[in-house]
């Protein structure tokens, strides 16, 4: 099996080249792409540019494509709608063309994301209703219907808060942390942080998951920004006391 992972130099894809790296069985092949930051044994791909994507998508010959590529950035994906249809959006688009194209299209596993939900109740279920409030949110939203609809063999894997120590809210906490300095964090609200093996042990079943067509949610346990900030100071040997609780006041909306 050859395995394409497109958007193999962010945060999520370099731990799952190196996880699949180590999972996959003898003769089967880790294919990873890069944009701007490139990566070892890494194929350049910018996913904006159609005929690129037509040229380098077919000639990889890959029996599963994880796509992981886009943008996250939410405040910039707010204020700039038309770069968040073509980040996010235009590209599946275009790839979905292109699999169809293909003597044998790959099995598509698309990583999307809990901003599909409207975030005020938690604990989604993979069929509950997706009401996103963001820009963000609604471009993902819009990629998952596309690939569902194109009959493809395909599944949507959404995901919540994947902690990395390298980068993210979990290399935030630790630097303030580990520098002595206190952190306010929400008591009140609680989001589902991921571990990145974890996820990719998932990526990796989906391979050869015996279904398709269809969307999952995966993620870690629910947890306290406060709790977890305190967990992170116990497993860190950081003093507790850095961390302060707050509350977030939901009657503003925010």
């Amino acid at each position: 099996m050859r395995i394409l992972i497109v958007g193999g130099s962010g945060q999520i894809g370099r731990h799952l080249v190196r996880d699949l790296s180590g999972m996959t069985a003898a003769g089967e092949q880790v294919i990873a792409t890069y944009h701007h930051h490139p990566i070892e044994g890494g194929v350049p791909l910018d996913i904006t540019d159609t005929e690129l994507l037509a040229e380098r998508i077919p000639a990889m010959r890959p029996d599963a494509v994880i796509w992981l590529a886009g943008s996250k950035d939410v405040g910039r994906l707010e204020r700039e709608p038309a770069f968040s249809e073509a980040i996010n959006e235009t590209p599946i688009r275009r790839l979905l063309d292109i699999l169809h194209t293909m003597p044998v299209a790959p099995r598509l596993i698309y990583l999307s994301t809990d901003y599909v939900y409207c975030g005020r109740h938690g604990q989604y279920r993979d069929d509950d209703m997706r009401q996103p409030g963001t820009v963000y949110g609604r471009s993902k939203l819009a990629a998952e219907s596309m690939i569902l609809d194109s009959g493809l063999d395909a599944v949507v894997l959404r995901t919540s808060a994947v902690m990395s120590s390298h980068a993210g809210f979990l290399a935030w906490l630790l630097g303030e942390l580990k520098n002595g300095r206190q952190v306010s964090l929400f008591s009140n609200a609680t989001f589902s942080p991921t571990p990145p093996i974890h996820l990719s042990r998932a990526l990796h079943f989906l391979l050869n998951a015996p279904f398709s067509r269809c969307s999952l949610n995966f993620a870690g346990p629910a947890v306290t920004r406060y709790d977890m900030g305190r967990r992170a100071c116990e497993a860190f040997g950081l003093p507790v006391e850095l961390v302060r609780e707050t509350e977030m006041d939901f009657s503003s909306g925010t």
